[in-house]
């Protein structure tokens, strides 16, 4: 049963003063191998412990992240094969990407200590320590007491909230330590593989947000907003709201929870056991000409706000808003096998690029602007994230700018190798699976997630991650890989993983219709391999000496085996351009070899749609310095394989097929076009023109239309 009422009630409600902040500033970072003995968490956790010598940083920060800052080390990393001098970095050429072990004399075999101070708030409410991300395990001590342990702090993609409320200090400096542990290899953490070399420390540490909260008896956690359209005008929309109160005290309690999107509120009465949590929905809640959300290509992006308060005596005892879109994202495969993605009940091919994280987890808010700004101009619509959660940022800001994002867990590593997993890592998996679940159901940007990356899980995993997808009310799609294998759980995918990841020649993504990686179905990672930057980017990358011809150096910014080599790619380059004969003259001629690579593959997967429902082009970007995967460079300079995929996603584009040698114009707009004129020219190598023709056009709304086949010219 349901109250609506108007938004002037409200007012008479009396808040309570929430607190939030967020430790970011005034940190220290030191190895526990660096420490006196004696110097125990209890004492480390008290202002009479003073962290001389100890590195100054703000979290989030890896540990080797933190030391880079700082300028610890006296080279810049990324410059040549430095990175291998950093201690426990040196692993054999061939091994680099590999997941191996933390070598004996690597300084992270150690744990590392972050120690903050800060005050708390006056008030007498209870305050709340929430940890949004630490990698792999630990110790977390506050004012002399521990909070936590290492056995029941583990997992790089868990969230951890601790009520701080006795441990705190409200007059005085609260001193807060936490004893980080890094990963194993054989821990479900974070891993690089051939994306570039795996950092020393395995990316230990606090590696997202760690903030203080204030609330009443009950909490509120996660709100998130879900959408259904009554029909296909979008002239109503249906919206649920859900949220967790959470019941801290050991006394029974009970109120009304509150739920305000605009002008309308919607109540419940809830009663909550002792330190009882629960889920509470507000259903179908009616909105007449909504502000539709569509991604950036099809529409605007206008972002409502949701609040849910828990109420006790008119008092809120706490309150969370989150922002959210009114959209409605479904998903079917199709005729043609293919998972076909709908946006508000239209059609959407999905044209996107695997997106990569800085090595050391770096993810500042404009970089991250800039970063989905090209994703804009280049006329992509989705990034993929591979096992790399991004921060709250990187969804806000895809969120504000229209950009879809397919999320889900890594590959090849220990997250894969379920036949050796023991019962923690089926609990690391499961609340893994519920913290990212409900951090992320209610961005309007969220498209799909992926349960399983290269493999689909086996049966027992796949059906407890989607009981947590269904627990946590996961409004979007979701499937069971990246990969087409069938599971007997979800059945097909509709999706296929089949590469290339190396040089093949534009006619490829036309000629292959029905087994690898040409524009059919949905392929969630391919590309034409090497994405070699400009001569000034490879200087800044390659000490001078080193520059040509191609050595190990190249290779170790190459990825990983065969793709590190170029033998296809300097194959096809030689037979069409001719062998490169210097560095300059190789980067020139991989700058046209990238040009056509990325447009034919876009305009290959544009013409052949829906047979095609979408391409993930691996990758946009790369977590360093890199030559390979790429539309621009860790610097954030375009390569001309941007400027291909730019020219091939224009919203109405004309465009040539490598197969059957026709003239198509590809819409990507939902307007019908009439009136087009098509002008297709053919020219020698000299610039002679050998043939010329013009063409009436008309083309449906998000359609194709085949204008002519160019003949073939003599000799």
């Amino acid at each position: 049963c349901f109250l609506l009422v108007l938004v002037g009630c409200a007012m008479c409600v009396a808040q309570t003063d929430r607190w939030s902040t967020e430790l970011r500033k005034n940190w220290t970072l030191q190895s526990s191998c660096s420490l006196k003995q004696g110097n125990t968490g209890e004492f480390i956790s008290t202002s009479r412990f003073r962290p001389t010598g100890w590195i100054a940083t703000e979290v989030p920060h890896t540990v080797e992240g933190a030391q880079v800052a700082a300028k610890a080390f006296p080279f810049d990393p990324f410059v040549g094969m430095n990175l291998r001098k950093i201690p426990g970095t040196d692993y054999p050429l061939h091994k680099i990407f590999a997941y191996v072990p933390m070598p004996e004399d690597s300084p992270y075999r150690c744990s590392w200590w972050y120690r903050t101070e800060f005050r708390a708030p006056l008030a007498k409410k209870r305050v709340w320590l929430r940890f949004d991300g630490i990698n792999y395990r630990a110790n977390i001590w506050l004012n002399g007491k521990k909070i936590a342990d290492q056995m029941d702090v583990a997992g790089a993609y868990r969230a951890f909230e601790f009520d701080v409320t006795q441990a705190l200090s409200r007059t005085g400096v609260n001193v807060l330590a936490v004893e980080t542990f890094a990963q194993k290899e054989t821990d479900l953490g974070i891993s690089y593989l051939d994306w570039a070399p795996a950092p020393a420390d395995k990316s230990m540490g606090l590696w997202r947000d760690v903030r203080l909260e204030t609330s009443g008896a009950v909490q509120v956690r996660y709100p998130s907003v879900s959408t259904h359209f009554t029909d296909e005008s979008l002239r109503t929309a249906e919206l649920s709201v859900v949220a967790d109160v959470v019941n801290a005290t050991d006394a029974p309690q009970a109120g009304t929870a509150m739920a305000q999107i605009g002008m309308q509120q919607v109540h419940q009465l809830v009663a909550l056991a002792p330190r009882e949590a629960k889920a509470i929905r507000f259903e179908k809640i009616r909105v007449r000409s909504p502000r539709v959300w569509w991604p950036f290509s099809m529409g605007a992006q206008p972002l409502e706000t949701a609040s849910v308060s828990f109420l006790q005596h008119g008092v809120a005892s706490d309150t969370k808003t989150a922002r959210f879109g009114i959209r409605e994202i479904t998903a079917a495969i199709n005729q043609s096998g293919g998972l076909q993605f709908k946006v508000n009940g239209r059609n959407l091919l999905i044209r996107g690029a695997g997106w990569a994280p800085d090595m050391f987890l770096r993810e500042p808010r404009q970089r991250l602007v800039n970063e989905l700004s090209y994703v804009r101009d280049m006329g992509l619509n989705t990034i993929r994230l591979e096992g790399k959660m991004g921060s709250d940022d990187l969804f806000e800001a895809a969120d504000q700018m229209g950009i879809l994002v397919m999320a889900g867990w890594m590959c090849c590593d220990y997250w894969e190798k379920w036949a050796n997993w023991t019962p923690e890592h089926f609990r690391v998996a499961h609340e893994s699976q519920y913290s990212q679940i409900s951090r992320l159901r209610h961005h309007p940007s969220m498209l799909v997630w992926l349960n399983g990356s290269d493999n689909p899980p086996p049966a027992d995993v796949e059906r407890d991650y989607i009981a947590v997808l269904k627990e946590r009310d996961w409004p979007n799609p979701y499937i069971s890989s990246a990969s087409g294998q069938k599971t007997t759980v979800t059945g097909a995918s509709g999706v296929k993983m089949s590469g290339p990841y190396d040089y093949v020649p534009p006619e490829y993504w036309y000629v292959d219709k029905s087994k690898y990686g040409g524009a059919w179905a949905f392929n969630t990672e391919t590309s034409p391999g090497p994405a070699v930057p400009v001569a000034a980017e490879v200087k800044r990358v390659i000490p001078q000496a080193e520059l040509w011809p191609m050595n190990d150096t190249w290779n170790y910014h190459a990825g990983e085996g065969r793709f590190a080599q170029y033998a296809n790619y300097v194959a096809g380059m030689t037979a069409i351009y001719g062998a490169p004969t210097s560095m300059e003259d190789f980067t020139a001629k991989s700058q046209l070899m990238s040009y056509e690579g990325e447009r034919a593959m876009f305009e290959a997967y544009g013409r052949r749609k829906y047979g095609s429902t979408g391409v993930i082009q691996w990758m946009l970007n790369n977590a360093w310095p890199a030559f390979i995967w790429h539309l621009y460079d860790y610097y954030l300079v375009p390569g001309a394989g941007y400027f291909g995929t730019k020219k091939a996603m224009e919203p109405v584009h004309v465009q040539f097929a490598y197969d059957d040698r026709t003239v198509s114009v590809v819409n990507s707009t939902h307007a019908h076009h009439a009136d087009l004129s098509a002008t297709v020219r053919m020219l020698d190598l000299q610039g002679k023109e050998l043939w010329k023709k013009e063409q009436r056009v008309e083309v449906g709304a998000d359609g194709v239309a085949d204008v002519l086949a160019v003949p073939q010219p003599e000799g």
